[in-house]
């Protein structure tokens, strides 16, 4: 299965939807960890990228999605997950656009070719 992310939100403010990020491929796992400062459990999930043939110095990994909610489910589609990201010690809102795929998309395959 192939995973395509989008995040939605930058700083917990909405992104135009013609302005999103580059899409990211990678697996996520969804875990929970005891988080002291709370005092409780903390779910979360954490998003994995593929290596980008790209970008060889650096590869931005989104940060962990805290206390995911399902916002809306398509199984053909995709799913959005909504959260929150921990930004400079704040928590900010924030969105997941999850897709799948059987195999790796052809209009994703164009965007990892180098120009």
């Amino acid at each position: 299965m192939f995973t395509v992310i989008q995040r939605t939100h930058r700083a917990g403010k909405p992104v135009d939807p013609a302005m999103l990020e580059r899409p990211m491929a990678g697996t996520i796992v969804r875990q929970a960890r005891y988080d002291a400062q709370a005092r409780r459990q903390q779910v979360f999930m954490e998003f994995t990228p593929l290596p980008d043939p790209s970008k060889v110095l650096f590869q931005e990994k989104p940060g962990e999605l805290l206390d995911p909610v399902p916002l809306a489910f398509d199984s053909v589609r995709g799913m959005m997950m909504t959260g929150f990201e921990v930004i400079n010690g704040g928590r900010h809102y924030q969105g997941w656009w999850i897709r799948w795929y059987p195999e790796m998309p052809q209009w994703y395959a164009d965007l990892m070719t180098p120009m």
